[in-house]
C-alpha cells in the first residue's frame, strides 16, 4: 500500500459517540452543500459515505486556519459584511 502523507490525503476520519448522530451530521452536511452550491465563498466538505459507517464519518479534507479566506478571495471585510 502506497503510503500517502496527511497534507496529501484528501480524507480524514471523525469519530462520533453516538451512532445516530455520524449520519445525522453527514446527512446535515450533504443538505448545507446542497443549498449554498451557488455561493462561491462557502465550503462544505463533501462526505465520503463509501469510507464511513455507523461509528465513522469520513469527510474531505479542507485547509482553513487563519488567512484562509485571504487564500481563496474572501478577505476579512468581506466575510464581516456578509456575516450579519
Amino acid at each position: 500500500m502506497e503510503s500517502v502523507s496527511r497534507a496529501a490525503c484528501p480524507l480524514r476520519m471523525v469519530t462520533c459517540s453516538c451512532c445516530a448522530l455520524c449520519r445525522l451530521e453527514g446527512k446535515n452536511a450533504d443538505r448545507f452543500r446542497e443549498n449554498f452550491a451557488g455561493v462561491d465563498w462557502v465550503k462544505v466538505p463533501t462526505v465520503y459515505w463509501e469510507h464511513s459507517s455507523q461509528e465513522i464519518l469520513t469527510l474531505e479534507y479542507v485547509p482553513g486556519g487563519a488567512g484562509a479566506g485571504d487564500r481563496v478571495g474572501v478577505g476579512a471585510s468581506r466575510r464581516a459584511r456578509r456575516a450579519v
